[in-house]
This record gives structure tokens, sequence and C-alpha cells, in this order.
């Protein structure tokens, strides 16, 4: 028996090259309108609001049928958004939560606390190994 994809498709889905060819059009589309959007961005909440309405655009227009959940409780937090097995912690991009490049800030130091702890809630609670999770941190910004 072949293994499940996370990403399960419906019947009229597109073909792997479609989607392939869809991700490549639409990528820098959905980057550019995160860059801007963030601008205005008043709070991490609408950082989270912004990017997951991009992310549920494009689940829609590729015909994939993927469970979301936002503000899930794990490991005793909560996870601001989850799209299957993908793991996403937004910050807010005008503060000092924001997230850099170097590993010492604190932005990013919390970012990468979270998600390894959500890991690890995945882990215990829904028994997914850690090879099968994606964390993404993201601040619209870095």
């Amino acid at each position: 028996m072949e293994p499940k994809n996370v990403m399960s498709q419906t019947p009229q889905s597109p073909q792997i090259a479609d989607l392939e060819a869809l991700i490549q059009a639409q990528a820098q589309v959905i980057s550019d309108k995160i860059v801007q959007g963030v601008q205005s961005a008043g709070s991490e909440e609408d950082v989270r609001h912004l990017c997951n309405k991009l992310i549920d655009g494009f689940i829609e227009n590729a015909n994939l049928n993927i469970s979301s959940r936002h503000e899930y409780e794990i490991d005793g937090g909560f996870l601001d958004s989850k799209y299957s097995r993908v793991l996403l912690e937004y910050k807010y991009p005008h503060g000092q939560s924001h997230i850099t490049e170097s590993l010492d800030a604190p932005g990013t130091k919390k970012v990468v606390e979270q998600l390894q702890s959500r890991f690890y809630g995945f882990n215990k609670k829904e028994k997914r190994s850690y090879e099968s999770l994606l964390g993404v941190g993201l601040d619209g910004v870095n």
C-alpha cells in the first residue's frame, strides 16, 4: 500500500507538474502581497489573517484538500496556524518580537523555541514524527 500523501488531492486536483507550475507562478505574487500587507499590520494577528487568507486562496486555486486549524492548543500553548503538518508561528514585524537573520535575536529565539515546543507537542499528542512536520516562523519581512 502506498503512503498517503500529506496533501490529498480531490478528483479535480491538478497533477504534480501542474501544481509545481502553479507554485512557480504564485510564489512571488504571494510573497509580494505579504511584504506589502504587513507594512500596515498593527499586530501579530493582522499578519496571521493576511497570510492565512493568501494560503487559503492558494489551496483553493490548486484544488487541494488541506485541513487547517488556527489558535490550535498543543503542549500547553497555542500554535498560530497549522495546515496539515505545516506549523506556522507568526510574529509582529514592527516590534521587539520580529524575526531577524540572527539566531540570537529575541524574536528569532522565541519563534524557534515555540516551533520546537510545537513539534514536541505534535509528536506526543498526535503521534507525528518530527520528520513529517515543517515549522515556519513568519513576520512578513524576514
